[in-house]
């Protein structure tokens, strides 16, 4: 499993649970 991989799907989900939060 590549690192950058790894940061860019955390990053994303990170994302989406926070735009799940505010919104």
């Amino acid at each position: 499993l590549h690192t950058l991989f790894a940061l860019s799907n955390l990053w994303m989900v990170r994302r989406t649970l926070l735009q799940g939060a505010r919104g």
